[in-house]
């Protein structure tokens, strides 16, 4: 899998095989390539990419919801979604209509953002603020989720939320 790929590796992997005229397969995801702390290197996929004669893109999310599916397209839907030219965002369906997680009484939006206001009206947070209100409130909903889910209002896949079904990825 090429997104976890830096520029050292693509390199050797370029020199052994691409440059040899054997027939290579690079598997990545350029939305994953972004991802520097896991060692990727995104201008190496770029690179990757470029030097690819054919491009096959897989057009279905098998992991989530329409719902979902089509909010995230909304979202990157534009010519440099991610403000590099080489990484697009081709649109995807979903492999199933259905709901996998259910709030009870919710309306039932899959995706959801969440502003940070300022301390004040008047000035803006310093980054040790908003990083403390960012862990906070983020803490507070998953305390609110499995709350729920110990009452028998969240469920994933017909089961109820518990804290094995929530993950925080954090640098």
């Amino acid at each position: 899998e090429f997104q976890d790929t830096d520029r050292v590796q693509y390199q050797i992997f370029a020199r052994c095989f691409a440059e040899t005229g054997a027939p290579v397969y690079f598997v990545g995801d350029p939305k994953q390539a972004i991802y520097s702390f896991r060692g990727a290197d995104v201008m190496a996929y770029v690179s990757a990419a470029q030097a690819c004669p054919h491009r096959f893109s897989l057009d279905r999310n098998w992991r989530s919801d329409a719902a979902l599916v089509a909010g995230i397209n909304a979202i990157f839907a534009g010519s440099a979604p991610f403000f590099l030219e080489g990484i697009g965002y081709p649109p995807v369906q979903a492999a199933r209509d259905t709901a996998e997680f259910v709030l009870e009484n919710d309306d039932g939006r899959p995706l959801r953002l969440w502003f940070l206001d300022g301390e004040d009206d008047e000035t803006p947070r310093t980054k040790g603020q908003a990083q403390r209100a960012v862990v906070a409130a983020t803490a507070n909903e998953i305390v609110r989720l499995l709350e729920l889910g110990r009452q028998g209002k969240a469920s994933v896949a017909g089961k109820m939320l518990d804290g094995g079904d929530i993950a925080v990825l954090v640098r």
